[in-house]
């Protein structure tokens, strides 16, 4: 017999027509294209075995992912690979669309506690990257340029995490959400020592000095001799008409 009937398939192993390809001694495959048993599956197939007997399909269905590498539909996706439940493939970097992160060989549109969700890799990790340089979120688990200010958080360069108290000898700076050694010049603001926090004034009894970017107990006298401003709390190069230094 030249052709089988139609829903048949050949069997070169026995050189039978059947209906479902065999299974012993060798697992083959129904191969709709050509009507035959393959022992793999042709691209752009892949190998499925249901209940009895496997077929070759284009698209693997749920809850299997199509393996590349083998051109066979998996129950799991093995590494480097990640299972992607979105189109039901095995892929080496999970979509951005929808938005996913690889962990533990599967894509998640979100990464579990103690993880953080890295935009450059489109993985679930514990340190966020230093290039380009991120900053791990805890609200959100999630791996971003810039701390948010609600919840209150400020990027800590030391450790490339977003903390609520910067830690000591530095300074909260609102504008760039960021821990800092000193407060920029560019804005005035200073180092309020009470709070930890770049402050537009400063608390008594402390004095703002716009050479130090402080809030300081005593004004410097160099490289300029200051003088204490009160009820201001500023220090000055010059005292107001009527006062004295």
């Amino acid at each position: 017999m030249q052709f089988c009937p139609p829903s048949y398939f050949a069997d070169n192993s026995t050189y039978n027509c059947v209906p479902n390809c065999p299974t012993t001694p060798q697992m083959m495959y129904a191969y709709s294209v050509t009507w035959t048993c393959v022992l793999n599956c042709p691209p752009p197939y892949y190998s499925y075995f249901l209940s009895v007997s496997g077929t070759c399909l284009l698209n693997c269905p749920s809850p299997y992912f199509a393996q590349d590498s083998t051109r066979s539909c998996e129950t799991s996706c093995v590494s480097p690979y990640f299972a992607d439940d979105s189109t039901n493939q095995c892929v080496l970097i999970c979509p951005s669309s929808p938005i996913y992160f690889g962990i533990n060989n599967v894509c998640k549109s979100s990464c579990p506690p103690g993880t953080f969700a890295d935009n450059s890799t489109r993985l679930c990790v514990t340190h966020c990257p230093s290039q380009p340089l991120t900053f791990a979120d805890n609200s959100t688990n999630k791996c971003i340029f810039k701390c948010p200010s609600s919840p209150n958080f400020y990027a800590d360069s030391t450790t490339k995490i977003c903390v609520y108290y910067c830690p000591n000898g530095t300074f909260a700076e609102v504008t760039s959400r960021s821990c800092v050694l000193n407060c920029p010049a560019y804005l005035m603001t200073y180092a309020d020592p009470t709070t930890g926090v770049c402050q537009p004034a400063c608390p008594s009894p402390y004095f703002a000095s716009d050479l130090t970017k402080q809030c300081v107990l005593q004004c410097p006298n160099t490289p300029v001799k200051t003088y204490a401003l009160t009820p201001n709390q500023l220090c000055t190069k010059q005292c107001p008409l009527g006062l004295y230094g």
